[in-house]
């Protein structure tokens, strides 16, 4: 499970460390072992703007409940532009992400069964989507992120198993939240031949 971040430059530091290692892992296991390997869970990073339905405010989103900046044009002035956004969303954390696919020679199994064209283009209401926001308890209020949806769950294998890919699977899907079981995140099935 990927460390996960709230906004705060010390948790920032801990994900970027956490990277770092699993960077490391990865290169050294490629080194050692061609055996392959599947990796699955939920690793808090949405790696492409496909993977949100709202990627123009994650991004711009600011840490306004932490109390460490006055307002957004403080936080916007404090942080470095690679590392806005909420956690997940930061150019840096995409980046250390592709490093890490790169490093353990992973692909994404869901991603891989449903590219990117030029044509792509996700509703809402799709089944892209793995973590959603939660409704608002009070029924005349908006949660923050309220049907909107990111995909942070991932069932990463090595490359040599991609003849073994059938199938990989959201359960989830809607700004209602089918799916959900209970969770902001939903199942996500991934089938495999032998």
């Amino acid at each position: 499970m990927c460390q996960t971040v709230d906004g705060h430059p010390k948790k920032k530091l801990l994900r970027k460390q956490w990277d770092e290692k699993l960077f490391e892992f990865l290169k050294k296991r490629s080194q050692i072992t061609k055996r392959p390997m599947v990796w699955s869970g939920d690793l808090n990073v949405a790696h492409t703007y496909h993977d949100s339905t709202n990627e123009d405010f994650f991004r711009n989103e600011w840490d306004r409940d932490s109390n460490r900046h006055a307002s957004k044009e403080s936080y916007f002035r404090e942080t470095p532009p690679e590392d806005r956004g909420i956690p997940g969303f930061s150019d840096n954390e995409r980046k250390r992400f592709e490093k890490l696919l790169e490093a353990g020679d992973l692909f994404d199994s869901w991603r891989h069964l449903n590219p990117i064209t030029n044509e792509t283009n996700v509703s809402p209401e799709s089944n892209a989507f793995t973590w959603r926001g939660t409704p608002a308890v009070q029924n005349n209020f908006r949660a923050r992120y309220e049907g909107m949806g990111q995909r942070l769950d991932y069932h990463l294998l090595s490359n040599s198993m991609s003849d073994h890919l059938v199938d990989c699977k959201i359960l989830g899907h809607g700004t209602q939240r089918h799916g959900f079981l209970g969770s902001d995140h939903c199942p996500v099935i991934l089938q495999l031949k032998l």
